[in-house]
């Protein structure tokens, strides 16, 4: 029998509020959404987002290398996004938006001037 992967996202998602997982769920919807009426395929998805609705994401910590292993300073380069998001499907077929965090990801600074951030959601 193969030995059994604990995933933090698990226990990220049971720590979660109602509003969170509305905002989670509903931002990883409208991800879907893209996807599939504009035929993309592809390992990123940039979209615009309120500020206060990608602060309200649950965020993931990641170490250095988990960091290099999905190429952000490549996705970071190309797309310069506000930032960083994973879109996780569960097993009831549920999208979830989940903000990444860690060493080299561009935190998410509130701007005077806007009201939105780009936000790169690998797929």
């Amino acid at each position: 029998m193969p030995p059994l992967e604990l995933s933090p996202i698990h226990p990220l998602l049971a720590r979660l509020t109602a509003a969170q997982r509305h905002n989670s769920l509903s931002i990883g919807k409208s991800i879907e959404r893209h996807q599939t009426h504009r035929g993309w395929d592809g390992e990123v998805v940039l979209i615009t987002a309120g500020l206060g609705d990608i602060a309200a994401l649950p965020v993931l910590g990641l170490d250095a290398a988990a960091i290099g292993r999905l190429h952000i300073a490549k996705h970071r380069a190309t797309y310069r996004a506000d930032a960083f998001a994973m879109l996780y499907h569960d097993d009831e077929g549920a999208s979830w938006c989940i903000r990444l965090d860690g060493p080299g990801i561009p935190i998410l600074q509130e701007d005077l001037f806007h009201s939105w951030a780009r936000l790169a959601v690998l797929t």
